[in-house]
C-alpha cells in the first residue's frame, strides 16, 4: 500500500512537474513513506515498473528504421505514436502516462532513496548495503535524465550547449521546490556526475541484470560519452566495463526459426531494460528498404532480428528482450562498437577495425565472414556506423545517433515518410528533432516550450 501511495503522488509530481501550489490548496506531505532500512530502499527501487519498463519509445517511431502504410499508421492506437512517426506537433497531449512523465517517476523514486541516505534516515544496513543502494539510485536517475534529454533537448553541440535549453534537473524528493530548465551542458555534466559516483558505491557485479553493477555504470558511461563527443573517455569507459564482461555471442548457435531467438539475460547483457511500449504488431511496421539491404546475405542478423511477411517486406522480431519488446539496456555489442568508433575517430584505424571484425566474426554464418579492412580511419569509421544501426537496430538508440550524426555534414540524412498522399520531410537538425513538451506541463509549470 506504501509503495501504490508513492506511486500516484509520483505520477501527479511529473505530469504537472513544478510547484504544486498551482492546483493544490494545501503542500502534501512527501513523507509517505519513510524508508529506514536498506532492504525498504531496495524493496522501492526493485518496482520494474519504475525502472526497468518505463523508457521513452517515440524516438523509435521517429527514428525511420520501419515504415507504415498509410491504413496502418491510421490504426495506431495512441496519438503518440502517430504524430511521433510524422514529427507532429501533439505527440503526447492525449494521456498522462507518456515519454515525459514516466522517467520523472523513476526520477522521483530514485530521489527518496537519495534523501533518506542524505538525511541518515537509512541506519538498519551496512556500510556496504548502503553505499549500493545509493549507486542504484544514482544510476536509475541518470539514466531518466539520460533518456529525457534525448527525446526534449538538441544534441550536443560544443558551440551552443551552454545556452541550449535540457531538461528540469529534479535532484530533490520534495516537488513542491519549482524547478525550470537546465542548460544541456549543465544536464549532462548532470549525469556524468551521478554516473562517475555510482560506479565508486556499486557492487562490481550483481545476480539481477535488472539492477546496476560498477560495470553497468561504466558501460552507460561509454555511451554518455560517446554522445557529446568525449571519444577518449568513452574509450576509457568501454575498456573498463568491458573489462569485466567482453563476451560475444557466436549467432550460429541460435535458432532463427525460433520465434523469440535471444534469451532475455543472455551473456552481452550488462543491464537489462526496455522500452515501455512496443511496436505496431507485424506486417504493419516494415523495415525500411535501405536497412533491410545493408545485410550481407551471410549476415545472421537479417534472419535473428526480422521475421518474413507475406508480402515480401519484413518486419521486427526479437532482440536482446527476449521477446518482441524493444531492449534499452547495456551490452557488450555496443561497447566494442563504441570502441571501434572512438578508434576510428582517434585516428587508430587498426585497433578501430579489429574491434569491429572481432563482433562481426560472431553475426555471420560460420566460415563466410571476410574481415573488414581500412585505409584510412575514414574508411573505417563510415564503416563502423553502418555496422552500429544494424547491430544495434530498435534499441532505443537510433534517435539519438541520427541527432549527433547530423552535425555532421558527411553523416546527415533526411528522413521522408508518405501517409494519405501526403509527404513529410525532415531534414537534418530541424527542430521536429526535439519533441514537444506535453502542453499540460508547459501550462501548469511555465516552462519554455520547444519550437516547432
Amino acid at each position: 500500500m506504501k509503495r501504490r501511495i508513492l506511486y500516484i503522488v509520483a505520477v501527479i509530481c511529473c505530469v504537472f512537474f513544478v510547484s504544486c501550489e498551482k492546483f493544490l490548496d494545501e503542500k502534501p506531505n512527501k513523507k509517505l513513506v519513510v524508508l529506514s532500512s536498506v532492504k525498504d530502499a531496495q524493496a522501492l527501487m526493485n518496482n520494474s515498473s519504475v525502472f526497468i519498463t518505463t523508457h521513452p519509445t517515440s524516438g523509435e517511431f521517429a527514428a525511420g528504421d520501419f515504415y507504415l502504410l498509410t491504413e496502418d499508421w491510421q490504426s495506431l492506437s495512441w496519438q503518440s505514436h502517430r504524430q511521433s512517426y510524422i514529427w507532429g506537433d501533439h505527440v503526447f497531449d492525449d494521456m498522462e502516462r507518456n515519454d515525459w512523465s514516466l522517467p520523472y517517476v523513476a526520477v522521483y523514486n530514485a530521489n527518496i532513496v537519495l534523501d533518506a541516505i542524505a538525511n541518515g534516515e537509512i541506519k538498519q544496513g551496512t556500510q556496504r548495503e548502503i553505499a549500493d543502494v545509493q549507486g542504484q539510485a544514482l544510476f536509475y536517475r541518470s539514466y531518466a535524465f539520460y533518456s529525457l534529454l534525448q527525446l526534449f533537448a538538441k544534441a550536443w553541440d560544443n558551440t551552443t550547449a551552454q545556452s541550449d535549453l535540457g531538461i528540469p534537473l529534479r535532484l530533490s524528493s520534495d516537488f513542491n521546490i519549482p524547478v525550470g530548465r537546465s542548460s544541456v551542458a549543465a544536464c549532462y555534466e548532470q549525469i556524468i556526475k551521478d554516473l562517475q559516483e555510482a560506479a565508486g558505491l556499486l557492487n562490481e557485479t550483481t545476480a539481477l541484470k535488472t539492477r546496476p553493477s560498477k560495470t553497468a555504470a561504466h558501460a552507460f558511461l561509454a555511451r554518455v560519452y560517446l554522445n557529446i563527443g568525449r571519444y577518449e573517455l568513452a574509450q576509457a569507459s568501454a575498456n573498463d566495463a568491458l573489462a569485466s564482461n567482453n563476451q560475444v555471442i557466436d549467432y550460429n548457435t541460435l535458432d532463427a526459426t525460433a520465434e523469440f531467438p535471444f534469451a532475455t539475460f543472455n551473456e552481452e547483457v550488462i543491464y537489462h531494460v526496455r522500452l515501455w511500449n512496443f511496436l505496431p504488431y507485424p506486417p504493419a511496421p516494415k523495415i525500411e528498404r535501405g536497412l533491410l539491404k545493408s545485410y550481407h546475405e551471410d549476415d545472421l542478423r537479417k534472419s535473428l532480428f526480422f521475421v518474413t511477411n507475406n508480402d515480401g517486406t519484413f518486419s521486427y522480431k526479437a532482440g536482446y528482450n527476449g521477446d518482441d519488446g524493444l531492449f534499452n539496456g547495456l551490452a557488450t555489442d555496443e561497447l566494442l562498437l563504441i570502441r571501434a568508433e572512438c578508434f576510428a575517430r582517434l585516428g587508430k584505424t587498426s585497433q578501430a577495425i579489429q574491434n569491429l571484425n572481432a563482433l562481426l566474426a560472431k553475426r555471420w554464418k560460420s566460415g563466410s565472414f571476410v574481415p573488414f579492412t581500412a585505409m584510412t580511419s575514414e574508411d573505417a569509421l563510415k564503416i563502423i556506423l553502418e555496422e552500429r544501426r544494424k547491430e544495434l537496430v530498435f534499441r532505443g538508440l537510433r534517435w539519438s545517433d541520427l541527432k549527433r550524426l547530423n552535425k555532421e555534414p558527411r553523416f546527415a540524412v533526411t528522413l521522408e515518410k508518405t501517409i494519405s498522399g501526403k509527404e513529410y520531410v525532415l531534414p537534418p537538425n530541424d527542430n521536429r528533432y526535439v519533441f514537444p513538451i506535453p502542453s499540460a506541463v508547459i501550462q501548469m509549470s511555465g516552462i519554455e516550450q520547444n519550437p516547432r
